[in-house]
């Protein structure tokens, strides 16, 4: 798997998919990726923007489960 930003998806519906595949919950998660599960809320709330380095992560970390 390669980075590739032009599949750089930032909306919660997504950000939510991938989350919900990774079976981790929000603080184990946070671990992984290093940030707060506060952050990963406001993530999913729209709140803040969700970068493409963490999408990348999220990916690549569903593909390994």
């Amino acid at each position: 798997m390669k980075p590739n930003s032009k599949e750089y998806d930032p909306s919660p519906e997504y950000i939510r998919e991938l989350i919900n595949s990774t079976r981790l919950t929000r603080k184990e998660l946070g671990k992984v990726l290093g940030c707060d599960k506060r952050t990963i809320q406001r993530w999913l709330s729209g709140d803040r923007r969700f970068n493409y380095r963490d999408q990348f992560a999220l990916e690549a970390l569903v593909l390994a489960v």
